[in-house]
């Protein structure tokens, strides 16, 4: 992607991103998601425009090649099975760190909790 092009891609989700709701049901969802996280700061879309000004071609192709080509950080795969079999059958990657539900994972998870 040349430099122009991903200037382009960066402006248009700024853009999307500072563009005021069209409807209430819009502006209730993006504060629903404040209270669901118990964060009253009501910033998170302010720090996402400027991380994502603060982007490059260059770290982004690094991102990518680092997390997808080479497997270093977070990935998580989740599987799910019908009730319709007896025996789940799910998938077995090498070196992955096996958790036996949501709640088990969100233990070892960091949580920070903003405070108004």
């Amino acid at each position: 992607m040349s430099d122009a092009d991903f200037q382009q891609n960066q402006q248009s989700l700024t853009n999307e991103l500072k563009q005021r709701p069209q409807i209430l049901g819009e502006e209730a969802s993006r504060f629903a998601d404040y209270f669901d996280r118990s964060n009253f700061a009501f910033d998170t879309r302010q720090k996402l425009i400027v991380q994502v000004m603060q982007l490059t071609a260059a770290t982004l192709a690094g991102y990518f090649h680092q997390a997808v080509i080479q497997l270093q950080g977070l990935a998580l795969l989740s599987q799910l099975s019908g009730s319709g079999q007896d025996k789940a059958d799910y998938a077995d990657p090498k070196g992955w760190v096996t958790y036996p539900n949501a709640s088990a994972l969100q233990k070892v998870l960091p949580r920070k909790v903003a405070t108004p």
